[in-house]
């Protein structure tokens, strides 16, 4: 993870010069910044692990549809708490692309095959209407929380 986050990341700062934040503390950025998508990575991983155990137990074969629609939800919010924590949309959208992989893994944890056929077009479905509507709807949540809060 060191080695990807050094390429996905370079260092550009000058290394004779010791950067100091307002109240005179020794601040880097990129180590900041490197550290905080190892975190985020690393949680990103343990969620994955946990949704992958959570598909072959037997309360995802008796709620196979509220679980794809409420943990989808949960991972639409996930993707903007990672979004809002990262400085660069680019860094988010490799742990956006690992967990929707992820997301359509644990349909494999389907007790028979119409059950696997039925969660993967509720899938496709949340995914279409997540590209297409999610955005104006969010904005307007977003819009209308704001205002109402001071």
């Amino acid at each position: 993870m060191q080695i990807a986050m050094n390429i996905m990341m370079p260092d550009k700062t000058d290394k004779t010069k010791i950067c100091q934040a307002y109240d005179g503390n020794i601040w880097d950025y990129f180590i900041w910044k490197k550290s905080n998508m190892i975190y985020i990575t690393l949680f990103c991983i343990i969620f994955s692990v946990f949704l992958i155990q959570f598909s072959f137990s037997s309360i995802y074969g008796d709620y196979q549809w509220p679980s794809i629609g409420g943990l989808k939800v949960f991972c639409i919010i996930l993707d903007e708490i990672i979004a809002s924590k990262m400085d660069y949309l680019l860094l988010c959208a490799c742990l956006s692309t690992i967990i929707g992989n992820v997301m359509g893994t644990i349909t494999f944890g389907s007790p028979d095959f119409l059950a696997f056929l039925s969660g993967g077009y509720m899938d496709l479905g949340i995914t279409l209407f997540e590209r297409i509507y999610l955005p104006d709807f969010a904005d307007g949540v977003i819009e209308a929380v704001t205002e109402t809060l001071p």
